[in-house]
């Protein structure tokens, strides 16, 4: 497709920042508010676990991977997402009597 989307280096980044967190010593501060905050239903921690379930990819946290190899997948699979909503989006006219904004890609 080409470049990545905003969305898609968004999303990685944030990935990579919880991971980080979850890949702390247990002795930490960060940490230890990282796993009390789980359990707070509007926090970024429960939100970003949210999303990694919502993606089907929450056992990639457990697994013994590097980070690198974790965030090359979630890029990849990041990525695929955001190409089919694309090509979707390409396609859908609905409730739009002049076509959407993605008409001129078309062919």
């Amino acid at each position: 497709m080409g470049w990545k989307s905003c969305k898609v280096q968004q999303k990685t980044e944030v990935v990579h920042l919880y991971l980080r967190i979850e890949n702390m010593t247990d002795g930490r501060l960060v940490k230890m508010i990282h796993h009390c905050s789980l359990s707070v239903h509007k926090s970024w921690d429960a939100k970003v676990l949210t999303l990694l379930n919502a993606w089907h990819v929450a056992w990639l946290i457990d697994i013994d991977w590097s980070t690198k190899r974790k965030l090359e997948f979630i890029d990849e699979l990041l990525t695929n997402i955001d190409q089919r909503e694309w090509m979707s989006d390409l396609w859908n006219d609905k409730n739009k009597p002049n076509g959407n904004k993605l008409r001129t890609y078309r062919i």
